[in-house]
């Protein structure tokens, strides 16, 4: 059985201070398996959908669209905590932020788009 790519986030109406609580809980639990999933070396889709549960994802997405609508500012601090549990799932949170939060303010701005 495949695991779903579509996941729910538990809580929609998450506070800035809920965010990055969820953020320490998550590095820390990454801190203490860093070397057990280097030496697994398997994709992330476990921590992915951590993250995703937690609403760190969409952290900087609007709160009318269900994200944490934090600012940019917030959202580095996001990753850099992420960071210190895990290198590579700090990178890709701040990819995907970027990517999604430019995706979403094009949505919203279509003179952007051109």
């Amino acid at each position: 059985m495949s695991q779903s790519n579509v996941v729910f986030a538990t809580n929609r109406s998450a506070t800035r201070a809920d965010l990055f609580a969820r953020a320490e809980d998550i590095s820390a639990d990454l801190s203490r398996r860093a070397a057990e999933l280097d030496r697994e070396g398997r994709p992330p889709l476990a921590e992915i959908v951590k993250l995703k549960n937690a609403g760190l994802l969409n952290a900087l997405h609007d709160q009318k669209i269900g994200g944490g609508g934090l600012d940019w500012v917030d959202g580095l601090r996001l990753v850099r905590i992420l960071a210190r549990g895990e290198s590579s799932i700090g990178s890709f949170s701040a990819i995907t932020s970027s990517i999604a939060s430019m995706s979403i303010g094009r949505l919203r701005k279509p003179a952007l788009m051109r």
